[in-house]
């Protein structure tokens, strides 16, 4: 290469590989800050659906109601996995209300009930609430993370298209500057195309804290797969390859606030709930 801007080739070569460095270390900080967001004034309290919420997303919060519906006699699965509501007593929890109201007399099944309830009113107050106290990653960081961060990345990238071009305009020899160029772009779009988790370090240790005693609090944990009956279990399971996600991100869905919940996001109506 020859002395474009009055900077050797080798030397180019070096202060590039730096700045994508640099601009590397800047979108892992950012995104590592994302997850740690200022600690609010009061410890939070969480319930077991706030729990669910953390542990699975938006699907797994839905899915947790229902079982616990099913378990305490509140609804009533038959063998064909249909569910029938056997009470008219509003719950204290606005999403069993939800879920109640949607059952209603009977018809329905547990993934009908995930789809209709998953982007409801009482799911997104729960998201908004876990995220101001501290335990979910809020959108705005989530988009200065993943959008934001990696431009001082792009611009690095960009300095080098353009020496790289003026070299090939001028004959002189390209060296190893076509395959940095490569792999820094590489490394720029993987960056942005990685999800960013939605529990925050705080969220994760909330749940690493939580003593599983009960089976309200072990579905919120681990899902369906800790319902106690097994014939239970696979009545209000998914389809098979239909499995919800583990845990909520940014940047594979869109539920309302910009996550990955897991399941259709149909609407709910008016949905209720949230008041």
């Amino acid at each position: 290469m020859g002395e474009l801007w009055e900077i050797s080739g080798s030397a180019f070569l070096v202060l590039y590989a730096v700045g994508v460095a640099l601009g590397v270390a800047v979108v892992l900080a950012a995104r590592w800050a994302a997850r740690r967001p200022p600690k609010p004034d009061a410890p939070p309290r969480v319930d077991e659906f706030d729990l669910a919420f953390l542990a699975g997303g938006p699907d797994r919060m839905v899915r947790t109601a229902v079982a616990e519906l099913v378990r305490t006699g509140r609804l009533r699965v038959n063998r064909a996995g249909r569910l029938s509501a056997t009470t008219d007593e509003d719950p204290s929890h606005p999403l069993e209300s939800l879920v109640l109201r949607h059952v209603g007399g009977g018809g329905t099944n547990a993934q009908a009930v995930v789809r209709a309830c998953v982007a409801s009113d009482a799911i997104r107050e729960t998201s908004d609430r876990l995220t101001a106290s501290g335990l979910l990653t809020s959108p705005a960081a989530a988009k200065r993370a993943r959008w934001l961060a990696p431009l001082g990345l792009w611009a690095v990238v960009a300095v080098g298209a353009v020496r790289w071009n003026v070299d090939i305009t001028e004959g002189a020899a390209v060296s190893f500057l076509p395959l940095l160029l490569v792999g820094s772009v590489v490394a720029a779009v993987a960056l942005m195309r990685r999800p960013l988790l939605r529990l925050t370090a705080a969220g994760e240790r909330v749940l690493d804290s939580v003593d599983d005693e009960g089976e309200f609090v072990r579905v919120a944990l681990r899902g369906l797969s800790a319902v106690s009956d097994p014939e239970i279990r696979r009545l209000l399971a998914p389809p098979v390859g239909r499995a919800p996600a583990a845990r909520s991100t940014y940047g594979t869905g869109a539920c309302g606030t910009g996550a990955s919940c897991g399941a259709h996001a149909a609407g709910c109506g008016s949905g209720g709930g949230g008041s």
